[in-house]
């Protein structure tokens, strides 16, 4: 995990200083997209981290999902050239639902690095407490609005690096429908290539699984701890369609295989199961929303999905991604 962490971190920088000088010597068909980071941009927005964890059983149509008690948080950011900042913070009289839920306790780190042909991503996240979302499915008494089972014990971490390429980058702009500093003003796609990094482990200090369930899941029924990694490539398509200049609609889809390294150990450490397999994962980004030379405001969801597969027909899959409703002002400095 420091060696991925360390290669995304060293990797994302390089990035950002390469995308400066991507940017400029890029030239691009300026009657599909403008530029627009000479314009002091802020927004306020709204967000959602989302985050999952699942153990699957298709075979008897088994599934168990657990989810950190999620904050929606409140910011402010700024975009001025090669720039941005923006921060969000936690506002309880929204988020007032611990005592069904219970409380969580997260580091969670998604960023986005743009240039004119790229887009890199990397994810850093720390989640402590989850609860039981689908107990009713098993346990027709139990009341949701009132209670669910808690797992304050349940400690992740994820680690993730992706990087993507847009081949039709002269016509198609990444940044236009997510960082709002470009203005597709007409309807474009591209298929994008892109090669990503990850890791995964889950902690706790009994048994992952509910008793009423582990006989689904051969695997993971003396499970205490399961980590994963992974690296491969991906392949996909972006399309915005754009009407009357202003309104657009992005859709991003990525598919990608990898090779995946597998354990999980009981509660006395010992070693249950280590496995490497072939893998898959997908991306899927999706932004609606108004953009011209003056505002911007919309709505996008980003979220990403990794399966991990083995030979006893059950699989455990982690998801991540946020949801974020914005809307912001360009300013011109004439500096």
């Amino acid at each position: 995990m420091r060696i991925i962490l360390f290669f995304s971190l060293v990797t994302v920088f390089t990035s950002s200083v390469y995308s400066l000088t991507n940017d400029t010597l890029s030239s691009y068909d300026k009657t599909y997209y403008t530029e627009l980071k000479d314009k002091l941009s802020i927004h306020v927005y709204g967000i959602l981290k989302l985050n999952s964890l699942e153990f699957k059983n298709s075979t008897s149509d088994t599934v168990i999902r657990y989810k950190p008690n999620e904050k929606f948080n409140m910011g402010l950011g700024f975009n001025y050239k090669w720039a941005g900042v923006s921060a969000a913070f936690n506002l309880k009289f929204i988020n007032n639902d611990d005592d069904i839920y219970g409380k969580s306790t997260s580091f969670d780190l998604q960023s986005d690095v743009f240039s004119r042909r790229y887009l890199s991503t990397i994810n850093f996240q720390a989640y402590k407490g989850f609860y039981f979302d689908n107990v009713n499915r098993y346990d027709t008494t139990w009341s949701i609005r009132d209670s669910v089972p808690l797992r304050p014990d349940f400690i992740t971490l994820n680690i993730g690096f992706n990087s993507i390429y847009a081949v039709n980058f002269r016509k198609f702009s990444l940044k236009a429908p997510y960082v709002h500093t470009e203005w597709q003003k007409r309807s474009a796609g591209s298929w994008l290539i892109g090669i990503h990094l990850s890791a995964y482990s889950l902690f706790s200090d009994t048994l992952v699984l509910p008793s009423m369930l582990r006989s689904s899941f051969p695997v993971y029924n003396r499970a205490k701890s399961i980590s994963t990694s992974s690296m491969g490539a991906s392949g996909g398509y972006s399309y915005t369609l754009v009407l009357y200049e202003e309104f657009y609609l992005n859709a991003l889809l990525m598919v990608g295989f990898s090779l995946q390294a597998f354990k999980t150990l009981d509660l006395g450490g010992k070693l249950i199961l280590k496995d490497i397999q072939p893998a898959t994962k997908s991306t899927f980004r999706l932004s609606l929303g108004y953009n011209n030379d003056k505002c911007y405001y919309g709505i996008s969801v980003i979220a990403e999905s990794f399966p991990v597969k083995n030979s006893f027909q059950s699989s455990f899959i982690y998801n991540y991604g946020r949801l974020r409703l914005f809307y912001g002002r360009r300013f011109n400095l004439n500096l």
